[in-house]
C-alpha cells in the first residue's frame, strides 16, 4: 500500500490519515472529517482509495471524506499481513533447572582466531616482519580494506605491537595487494 510513496513517514501519515476515514465511514455516520490538504495528498497517492465532498465541511473547515470499499479491502490485507508477522515470532523457551557439580569458565568476547597473523610478526627489520594479502576481483583495493583490521589489531596490543598498512603496486601503477608490517 502507498508503494509509490518513498519516504517512511509520509507513508506512515497516509496509513493513519486512511484508517480514520475507514473508521469514520464503518461508523453510524458514514464518513469523517479531514484537512482537504492532506486528504488530496492521499488521493494524488492512491486515487481510488477515497472520495471527497468540498460541499460539507465541519467548523475546522475540514472536509468530507469517505473510503471506497477498494480501501477497505487493502486495509483490512495490510491489517492481517502484520497480524501473520506477529504470529510467526517464536513461542518463549521454558527454561528448565539444573544441577551443575562445577561452575562453568566465564568467557567473555569472541576469542575467535585472527584472520591475518599479526601475533606471529617480527619487528621490522627483523625477518618475517610482514604478511601479504592479494588483490583479488572482489577486494581490488586490500589496504583500504585492511585499514581498519590493522588499527583494532594495534589497539588490541595496547602500543606494545605497532602495524602499518602499505599498498604493494607494480611498475605501471597495477595495485597487486597490500602489506602490512610490526614496526614496533
Amino acid at each position: 500500500m502507498f508503494d509509490n510513496v518513498k519516504n517512511k513517514i509520509q507513508r506512515n501519515g497516509l496509513l493513519s490519515l486512511l484508517q480514520h476515514i475507514v473508521a469514520g465511514t464503518q461508523s453510524a455516520a458514514g464518513y469523517a472529517y479531514v484537512p482537504k490538504a492532506e486528504a488530496e495528498k492521499l488521493l494524488k497517492a492512491e486515487l481510488s482509495f477515497i472520495s471527497l465532498d468540498e460541499s460539507v465541511k465541519n467548523d475546522q473547515g475540514q472536509i468530507k471524506a469517505v473510503a471506497s470499499q477498494v480501501a477497505i479491502d487493502a486495509l483490512q490485507a495490510t491489517a492481517q499481513q502484520a497480524g501473520e508477522v506477529k504470529k510467526a515470532s517464536p513461542a518463549p523457551v521454558e527454561a528448565q533447572i539444573v544441577t551443575l557439580t562445577v561452575l562453568p569458565e566465564v568467557r567473555r568476547g569472541g576469542h575467535k582466531s585472527d584472520s591475518y597473523p599479526f601475533d606471529k610478526l617480527a619487528v621490522f627489520p627483523q625477518t618475517g616482519n610482514a604478511f601479504f594479502v592479494p588483490a583479488t576481483e572482489a577486494k581490488p583495493n586490500p589496504a583500504k580494506n585492511l585499514a581498519s583490521t590493522v588499527a583494532s589489531a594495534t589497539k588490541r596490543y595496547k602500543g606494545e605491537r605497532v602495524f602499518t598498512v602499505r599498498k604493494h603496486v607494480d611498475a605501471s601503477g597495477t595495485v597487486l595487494g597490500a602489506h602490512v608490517i610490526r614496526t614496533k
